[in-house]
């Protein structure tokens, strides 16, 4: 089961009081139908979908007929129900309106988007005008002599599903989020690990590659003792940072010096190399 057939089976299994149902169903019919014919055909695929929305009928006493070429379709007479162009009851609008043309990437995709297909522009306009107004982010696009409202951040989707009562894939959808971004920024943290053990031991090699170059050329005369003891330290302890040195430094040799200092040695050890190269 996809995530939109999961979404689609939650908001239609809520119970609705009497004008509720009536809203969801409005925006239902005028999301996916031609409202302008006598007989109205509702074209639902999925028959555990088609089932729920006959048994909503039954319960607002609209009757129905089935369509001959598909068992899961069928019409309903307009006379038998008030469409409206306004949006009453959003919550339950837009749940219908994603019932009928809605669609949503499955929670493990690497991207996030949720969208409606209606038939008519100027549906699509009414829903895009009213979701905006509560700080989603809710773009049209034309496709295929259809149009198509649809979001994209994470945070809105969330805040969508939470809106039309789909709680559970709410849930779900945060969860699944969550995780990712929990992934995501370990990933991080481990590239940057990475990425500054790299710089570490580049560094170390350029230190100790200048260090044996004083001790080859008899160059020690530039220095005291105590940098000449940092830098044979770090000759043989390549992959210390400068944090563990200055703790071997203080502990061992009593020489309190900060990372700071430890730098200005090794800046001095570099240009008295080039000096002498």
């Amino acid at each position: 089961m996809t995530f939109s057939h999961q979404i689609k089976l939650e908001i239609l299994n809520k119970k609705m009081k009497l004008s509720s149902l009536l809203s969801f169903l409005n925006g239902f019919l005028l999301t996916s139908c031609d409202v302008k014919q006598k007989e109205i055909l509702i074209k639902i695929n999925k028959s555990n979908i088609s089932s729920i929305l006959k048994e909503k009928m039954q319960f607002l006493k609209i009757d129905y007929k089935p369509y001959p070429k598909n068992k899961n379709w069928f019409y309903i007479n307009k006379k038998d129900i008030k469409i409206s162009m306004q949006i009453k009851e959003p919550r339950y609008f837009f749940a219908g309106a994603f019932l009928a043309g809605g669609t949503i990437s499955n929670y493990n995709s690497t991207s996030y988007h949720l969208q409606i297909t209606t038939l008519n522009k100027n549906i699509a306009l009414l829903m895009v005008n009213k979701l905006n107004k509560y700080d989603f982010n809710f773009h049209l696009i034309s496709k295929s002599n259809k149009y198509v409202i649809y979001e994209k951040k994470s945070e809105n989707i969330l805040d969508f599903l939470n809106a039309i009562g789909a709680m559970e894939s709410f849930q779900t959808f945060f969860d699944i989020k969550s995780i990712r971004d929990i992934k995501n920024s370990a990933n991080r943290i481990a590239s940057l690990d990475v990425y500054n053990q790299k710089k570490l031991v580049d560094a170390s090699n350029k230190i100790i590659e200048n260090y044996e170059f004083i001790v080859k050329n008899n160059l020690e005369h530039y220095f005291d003792e105590q940098q000449l003891i940092f830098f044979k330290l770090k000759k043989e302890k390549p992959f210390l940072n400068l944090n563990e040195i200055t703790n071997i430094l203080a502990t061992k040799y009593k020489i309190f010096k900060t990372k700071s200092a430890l730098n200005h040695w090794n800046i001095k050890l570099k240009k008295i190399v080039e000096k002498n190269k």
